[in-house]
């Protein structure tokens, strides 16, 4: 009995516990609260979104790729031939726009914000540029560099390079020719990020500047021509070929390379010119004759070691100079052919009588130095023309 008694006392208390109320919660949040709560979260979200991208991403609020303008002035230049390059100082204009670095025009009253030197560097360490450099040249280095921003986020990059450029020179012509100095200029931005352009200022910009002249050349003007140069996956990459065109001084080479390559023209000639046929006979003995040419042999064989060493652009492949090499020979061959079968061994008289011998004598006077004559200046025309 007693049992049943705890029993019903334990159940009891456990439903008058169930039946407490429960403790006031805190009233809740007013409009107003709610309203300056969620006020608060768009806000943050807007001032994420609002956020600008880093500068030291590519500008892309124009679109891809984005342009970017090249142009090159040439200062103190020095051609080496014979290693097919040249040395020069140059100074590179570089150009784009980044509207994200837009100010009001009030703020400066120059125009534009100029940094220089190290200045420069660190703002452009803080900014999107340009990856720039030079395919054919690998010692180029920047002496100097200036950087503007104008108002409306243009702006203007300034160096000043020195360094050697490959550039295979043409020496067909020599020494009439006339050759191209080129600066290859790339940026290592895939094309479709980034467009290398030139137009009338980045030409009016790209010329040599004033004073600067090089010894043994005349200057010309400078072009530009835009290429591309390939790379992984099919990607290609922008180039600006910057050309500057000079002219040999070719007056000094007269005396130096055409009056001793034309006179030795004379010597197998003279070989030719200096016998006489009298009866079916020659007055002068053939060995004397064969000794004029032998000397002259050594003597062409001499120039030719010593204008190879002194211009080895010309010691290779097809020239001016070359030609009047081979014309050289082939005259002292031809010379040589003459006095030893026909004034040594009288080939022609033994074959067909005296009379042919003395007519083919007396057209071959006339008829090698015509034919040799003739085909040097030929080939001295081809290459003024």
């Amino acid at each position: 009995m007693r049992s049943w008694i705890l029993v019903v006392a334990v159940l009891m208390s456990q439903i008058a516990c169930a039946q407490q109320p429960e403790a006031p919660s805190s009233p809740p949040a007013s409009t107003s609260t709610v309203g300056v709560l969620a006020v608060s979260r768009i806000s943050g979200i807007e001032t994420l979104t609002s956020q600008k991208k880093p500068l030291s991403g590519i500008p892309s609020d124009a679109g891809l790729p984005l342009s970017v303008f090249v142009g090159c002035a040439f200062n103190a230049t020095s051609i080496k031939e014979n290693e097919d390059s040249f040395s020069s100082t140059i100074d590179l204009r570089v150009r784009w726009r980044d509207s994200r670095l837009q100010y009001p025009s009030t703020d400066t009253p120059r125009g534009f914000y100029e940094f220089r030197g190290e200045d420069a560097k660190q703002k452009l360490s803080e900014i999107w540029s340009p990856e720039i450099g030079f395919s054919n040249s690998k010692d180029a280095t920047i002496e100097s560099e200036g950087l503007r921003i104008f108002p409306d986020g243009r702006l203007e990059l300034m160096r000043r390079i020195s360094g050697t450029f490959v550039n295979p020179l043409d020496a067909t012509t020599f020494p009439f020719d006339r050759q191209v100095l080129t600066v290859e200029v790339m940026t290592k931005q895939r094309s479709d990020q980034v467009a290398l352009c030139a137009l009338q200022d980045e030409l009016n910009f790209s010329k040599v500047a004033e004073g600067v002249r090089v010894e043994g050349w005349d200057l010309g003007f400078v072009t530009i021509k835009k290429d591309s140069t390939a790379g992984w996956y099919g990607e290609a990459s922008d180039r600006m070929l910057i050309r500057l065109g000079v002219s040999r001084q070719s007056g000094k080479f007269i005396p130096s390379i055409f009056i001793p390559l034309l006179a030795s023209l004379l010597i197998p000639l003279l070989a030719i010119w200096m016998n006489e046929a009298q009866g079916g006979k020659f007055v002068v003995d053939a060995l004397e004759l064969a000794n004029v040419i032998i000397g002259g042999l050594f003597a062409l064989i001499g120039l030719n070691f010593t204008i190879n060493g002194e211009y080895k652009i010309i010691a290779f492949g097809d020239n001016t100079v070359t030609r009047l090499f081979g014309l050289n020979y082939l005259a002292l061959a031809i010379g040589l052919l003459v006095v030893v079968l026909l004034y040594r061994f009288h080939v022609l008289k033994k074959l067909f009588g005296s009379y042919v011998q003395e007519q083919t004598f007396m057209f071959l006077s006339w008829a090698i130095p015509l034919l040799v004559i003739g085909m040097g200046a030929t080939f001295i025309l081809v290459a003024l023309v």
